[in-house]
């Protein structure tokens, strides 16, 4: 409701999900909270293709990350794939070139996510990457 993006199909009486937006770690997180009487409706239209889009006009514009969260789920919503990361160990990273894009590995270990991360790091100048 505070942003001329977001149309009035977001209102949350009428979609049933609450969007919230901060900052994480140098990273804009906007985070879908699902009404757990309405699990599934973030995959439904409208609301999907918004969703992706904003993914997408996140990674082209700054760096932006999109998050479901619905019972006790958490979904990444990336421009090309969504991936679920409940309770796991994962690396995220972000990379400039050739173009921007979000990846997202899981790991079986906060140690073996750590270790990724490093190597990630170490192998791609224009890369970062985060454990979670």
């Amino acid at each position: 409701m505070l942003s001329k993006d977001i149309s009035d199909e977001w209102y949350p009486r009428k979609c049933h999900m609450v969007i919230t937006l901060r900052e994480f770690e140098g990273i804009k997180v906007c985070t879908v909270n699902v009404d757990y009487s309405y699990t599934g409706i973030w995959r439904l239209e409208p609301y999907y293709r918004h969703l992706k889009r904003m993914a997408s006009n996140g990674i082209a514009r700054e760096i932006f990350l999109v998050q479901i969260r619905e019972l006790n789920h958490t979904h990444l919503v990336l421009p090309y794939k969504d991936v679920e990361v409940t309770g796991s160990n994962y690396v995220l990273s972000f990379t400039h070139l050739p173009m921007r894009s979000w990846n997202v590995e899981l790991a079986t270990s906060k140690e073996a996510a750590m270790a990724r991360a490093q190597e990630i790091a170490a192998q791609q100048a224009h890369a970062w990457a985060m454990v979670y």
